[in-house]
């Protein structure tokens, strides 16, 4: 376990008072409209070293919408996690092996109720998190 402690240890990506790495103070929302085939696109981690983070769409015809926070707890299990919930997340689950799994939505998150949200007619699912290894290592 202390191994896998040591790769939920919180690194510094930037982040400055607008809180922009998890869209805090921004958009909140990681979305991905709908298309023609099933999208994958890399999310913007800096310092990410030797894991490339992807975001699969895997139904394409939906406008899937997540929030940060929902993309981060899939990952690591949230801040804070319990036990359970860190063994729950991809790095619990994969460890340092990479691996995918569905975004864990809070589905209670007041950013799924907002008028924007609502008016977009998108859907928190259909993305899959997906940690491999970046090319370049």
């Amino acid at each position: 376990m202390a191994n896998l402690d040591a790769h939920l240890t919180k690194r510094s990506c930037g982040e400055t008072a607008n809180l922009v790495c998890y869209g805090t103070a921004g958009n909140p929302l990681w979305t991905m409209p709908p298309e023609f085939d099933c999208g994958e696109w890399s999310l913007p981690i800096p310092d990410a070293g030797t894991v490339l983070v992807l975001a699969k769409h895997i139904k394409p015809r939906t406008n899937s919408s997540v929030t940060y926070t929902d993309i981060a707890r899939t990952i690591n299990g949230g801040a804070d996690p319990t036990s359970a919930e860190k063994a729950a997340s991809l790095l619990g689950a994969c460890g340092s092996g990479g691996g995918m799994q569905g975004v864990t939505v809070n589905a209670k998150d007041p950013a799924y109720n907002t008028p924007g949200y609502i008016a977009s007619k998108a859907k928190p699912q259909d993305i899959i998190i997906k940690l491999v290894r970046a090319a370049s290592s």
